[in-house]
This record gives structure tokens, C-alpha cells and sequence, in this order.
């Protein structure tokens, strides 16, 4: 295209873009700990690697390295890089900045490449920074959103050298394979769509720096296939219904992952907004096509519409999940979103142009400004889970119970028992190990009462007293003490926090040396204790959606 925005609008949109873009900070360097679901796990994988390299045999004894082509490296390479010079959750801060500003601006880029009048619609993206992915912590999903439009923006490239754009592409859609499988896939049937409406040889060639990702990830599903049934049973999947429900769901997983609030109606301008200027677009479209026009002429004309409908398609036709990878059917709706931004068209009209900005300036504002009363507020509740660090003695087994509580669709307490891991050098059953896509996993699998859950009957007890060292309970029930008595001595206690001791003592057992912390042990003699997938022992993803748990063999 060869239309532009007025320069005055364009300085203005950069200078919004770049405001937002620091209020985004605001939050993650304010809260005392980035309450983020999963955060505590990813890092916890990081110091189990520098232990590994160190040689610390305790480590060795309950980890193995899983050093694939896997896709899903980026958050732990930058954090490894990071970490000589910064504490873990100062390079998890760091990180987590490099996502909020990354993914406005490179949303900016790729409208700047294929629809340079309507920059303006870049101030729609960060009002979906943080999303329910982010506040979940999926945090190489997050920043393959990124790496995504930053990849298509590379790929549309018609400007400059040739030869600078195809390795440019190549690096970066090589780069999103190692973040985040999913988003590469999605990338590479962006870029075949995009081939097949608008064929020229210079862009097939450019296509062809998918090919490293692509021979990645063949080599990661050939391994994952010959692993065995366990493993190949990692991409079973799991389908519901999507009806009226899941268009609900997708719009809290873009702009609602806090609950309902002040924003919320911000958000419900937001949407009013890209989805007016999305059915314009529609309109027009299919208005051309009645005025006989060629279809493949209007598919030139519209590639990013038509693709933003397959997503939005597909979202409604994808399995919720796999086995072991959680929300994919919800993945596709960022996707589809900035997607569509590139076929959107704004009113010619300056004043009708302004509003627009506002709306989305305003909408933006409002959800970081709630964004940062969340994090203050959650990441208080982060630090007193963390107030017992040094009641735990080191190298301890600790097994982490919870009461869950009414509130947003993320839990930020749910792995904040790895801090403790990470603080004391012990060990858990609850961290993400899958070997389908984790650098680290377990030598020996764990056996766990089910994370996230209350306290169990007896018999779970009774086997959490044979293995686990300390019971690290949130928001405890009075009768939780009557049932831990008889096998734990408490220790430590705040308002939402007890810390149990084993009444043994500190026996520092594991998978390996310990048949009741090993999931195929059967210290019972009950059949409800036969070897099952690491899978298994895990409740269902906290999804918006209704989902049941996939069934086992």
C-alpha cells in the first residue's frame, strides 16, 4: 500500500503508543512479587538448571535435563542470561516488560507495513496486554504474540533489501518456534495463505525461512512419537461444544482476566470500537463481491480479513485442549484479534478519527490502571505465601495444599510454593515437567494428592505423612487442623498461611529413594493408586469454560 496516515496523527499515535507502553510498567516493577500464576514454576526451572551445572547432586538425584529442539526455550534462555546479573524475578521483571512494550509496538510496525492509513488501531493492543495468558503466566505465549506480527511485518516487507527481509524473517519466525510452538504454526499458515492469494516468486522464497522452525518442530514430534504411548498421549485431544458461551470466554481471555470492574466497561467501548470498524470492513468486502467483482481480487484486496475469519473459524472448531497443553482453543483469539487489526479501516473524518483514538486511549488507561490496583493487591497476597521461607528447612519435600477462593480465572498463590524450592532447595510434585515441551523434568515422576485441591481423605494423608516433609496450606478450613494433627505439627501460621512439619522430623525423601513419593508406588493396596500419567494427578485447567477432566486409561 502506498497510502499514509496525516504525519500529525502518526506523531500522535507514536507518542500514545509509547505513554501506554510505560504505563504497561507500572505495575509489574511496583507490586512487591508479579503475581502471576505461573511465573514461581518457570523460574523454578531455571535454578534447577544452574543447580544441575553446579553439580549439586540432590538435583541430579530428582532432575533430568530435556534438552530438545523444543519450543518453548526463549523465557528460560533470557532468564539463564539474565540471571548473572540481575536476582531471578528482577530478570522475570525485565522480561515481563520486554512483552508489554513489545507486543503494542510491533502491532504498530505490522499496521505501519499493511494498512498504513489505520496505524491508529496499534492503540487497540494495549488494552490486551494483559491479558488472562499473561496474568496466568504464559509467558512465552505472550511474547510470541510479538514475535508473530513482528514476523508478518518482515514478511510484507516490499521496501529495502531483498535479501535483508528473507533472513530478517527467518531469524525472527525461527526465534517465535523456540518461544512458543502453537504461534509458529499459526505463523506458518499465515504466511501460506498469504502465498497462495498473492503468488510471486519472491515470496515463496522469503516463506522459505519457516523452514528451520518447521524441521524443528518435525524432529520434536518424531522424538515425542517415538517416546512411547505416555508421551504421544501428550496431543490427545479434548473437544466441547463452543457455543455463544465461548464468544463470553473470549473476551475475558483478551480484556477481562480480573472480573468484572470499573474497566470492564472501558472494555465494552474497546470492543464496541474494533468490532464496528470490523464489520465495516466486512461490509465493504462483500459488497465488492457483489458488484461481480473477482473473488480472487477481493481476496488480494482483504487477506488479513479473510484470515482473521479462519481464526475466528477455527477458534470455535478447536479441541479446548491437548492433554498436556492447556487453552488452546482460547490461543486463538489474540491471534484472530491482531489478525484483524490489519483490515480494519477507520472514518475519513478527523473528528470521527479522534474519537476513536480516545475510546481506545481511555480503554487502555482504565485497564492499567486496574492492572496495577490487581497487582498490588495480589502481589501482597504472593509476599505473606513467602513470609514462611525460612520456617522450611533446606532440601525439604513440600507438598502444597489450597482452599481455593472465589475470584478471577487465575490463581496467583497456586505455585508460589516453588519460591520456597527456590529459596531452600527443596522439592515438590507440582512442577510443569510434560517432556513434550519442559527443559527440565522428573527422573522418577512424584506422586501428589492433586494441585491446587483441598486436603484429601485419610489415605491421601497418610501418604502425604510417608513422603512430604511440610504441607504448605493456604487459606485453611478449621477442620484442616483436626485432619493434619495426627501427622503434622504446625510450625508457622498467618491469616491465610500454615506452614505443617512432618511430626518425623525432616527426612528429605524422594521420588527415587522414597516408594511413597513415587506415582506408580501403591502404598495402600487400593487400585485408585495405579501407575498413571503425571497428567492425571493434575485437576483441570482453570478455564472460563466448563471443562471436565480428559479421561485416562
Amino acid at each position: 500500500m502506498t497510502a499514509q496516515t496525516d504525519p500529525r496523527e502518526s506523531l500522535w499515535v507514536r507518542i500514545l503508543l509509547v505513554l501506554l507502553a510505560a504505563g504497561a510498567l507500572v505495575p509489574i516493577w511496583v507490586a512487591p512479587v508479579p503475581p502471576l500464576q505461573d511465573l514461581p514454576n518457570h523460574l523454578l526451572k531455571v535454578d534447577i538448571f544452574q543447580r544441575w551445572m553446579r553439580g549439586e547432586k540432590w538435583v541430579r538425584e530428582i532432575y533430568s535435563l530435556n534438552l530438545r529442539l523444543l519450543a518453548n526455550y526463549t523465557l528460560y534462555a533470557a532468564i539463564l542470561v539474565l540471571s548473572p546479573l540481575f536476582s531471578l524475578l528482577t530478570a522475570a521483571r525485565l522480561f515481563l516488560s520486554m512483552i508489554v512494550v513489545g507486543l503494542p509496538l510491533s502491532a504498530y510496525a505490522f499496521l505501519r507495513r499493511v494498512n498504513p492509513e489505520n496505524t491508529l488501531f496499534a492503540l487497540a493492543v494495549p488494552a490486551i496486554n494483559f491479558n488472562l495468558f499473561l496474568m496466568q503466566g504464559n509467558l512465552n505465549f505472550c511474547l510470541a504474540l510479538a514475535l508473530y506480527l513482528a514476523a508478518l511485518a518482515i514478511f510484507e516487507a516490499e521496501s529495502g533489501p531483498a535479501w535483508l527481509h528473507g533472513w530478517g524473517f527467518a531469524a525472527t519466525s525461527t526465534a517465535l518456534y523456540f518461544t512458543h510452538g502453537f504461534v509458529f504454526l499459526v505463523l506458518a499458515g499465515t504466511v501460506a495463505f498469504l502465498v497462495a492469494v498473492n503468488f510471486r516468486s519472491e515470496r515463496l522464497r522469503r516463506a522459505c525461512g519457516l523452514l528451520p522452525g518447521l524441521l524443528c518442530l518435525a524432529t520434536t514430534f518424531a522424538a515425542t512419537l517415538r517416546s512411547g504411548s505416555e508421551a504421544t498421549g501428550a496431543f490427545r485431544p479434548y473437544f466441547t461444544v463452543a457455543r455463544l458461551h465461548s464468544m463470553r470466554a473470549a473476551l475475558i481471555w483478551l480484556l477481562n482476566p480480573h472480573g468484572w470492574g470499573y474497566d470492564t466497561y472501558f472494555a465494552l467501548a474497546w470492543l464496541g470500537v474494533v468490532g464496528a470498524c470490523g464489520l465495516a470492513a466486512l461490509v465493504g468486502a462483500v459488497g465488492r463481491l457483489r458488484d461481480r467483482k473477482d473473488l480472487r481480487e477481493v481476496l488480494q484486496e482483504n487477506p488479513w480479513l479473510i484470515f482473521a475469519i479462519l481464526l475466528i473459524v477455527a477458534y470455535f472448531c478447536a479441541p479446548v485442549q491437548l492433554r498436556d497443553w492447556y487453552h488452546v482453543r482460547a490461543r486463538l483469539s489474540p491471534l484472530a484479534v491482531l489478525v484483524l487489526l490489519g483490515a480494519l479501516r477507520a472514518p475519513r473524518k478527523q473528528a470521527l478519527r479522534a474519537s476513536l483514538v480516545v475510546v481506545l486511549v481511555l480503554a487502555a488507561l482504565a485497564i492499567e490502571v486496574r492492572n496495577t490496583q490487581e497487582f498490588l493487591k495480589r502481589g501482597r497476597q504472593v509476599q505473606e505465601y513467602l513470609s514462611g521461607t525460612d520456617t522450611v528447612e533446606e532440601g525439604a519435600a513440600m507438598v502444597p495444599v489450597e482452599n481455593p477462593e472465589e475470584g478471577p480465572k487465575y490463581r496467583d498463590v497456586l505455585h508460589a510454593w516453588a519460591y520456597y524450592a527456590i529459596a531452600r532447595g527443596g522439592w515438590s510434585p507440582y512442577l510443569h515437567a510434560q517432556p513434550s515441551y519442559n527443559p527440565v523434568i522428573y527422573k522418577v515422576t512424584p506422586w501428589g494428592p492433586g494441585e491446587g485441591s483441598p486436603l484429601g481423605a485419610e489415605d491421601t494423608l497418610r501418604r502425604m505423612f510417608a513422603c512430604y516433609d511440610y504441607v504448605l496450606l493456604w487459606n485453611p478450613k478449621e477442620t484442616d487442623a483436626t485432619a493434619l494433627r495426627p501427622f503434622f505439627v504446625l510450625v508457622r501460621a498467618t491469616p491465610h498461611l500454615g506452614i505443617w512439619r512432618n511430626r518425623t522430623g525432616v527426612r528429605r525423601s524422594t521420588p527415587a529413594s522414597n516408594p511413597a513419593c513415587a506415582l506408580e508406588a501403591d502404598t495402600t493396596g487400593d487400585s485408585s493408586h495405579r501407575p498413571m500419567p503425571i497428567s492425571a494427578c493434575m485437576p483441570p485447567s482453570p478455564f472460563v469454560e466448563s471443562v471436565e477432566p480428559i479421561p485416562h486409561p
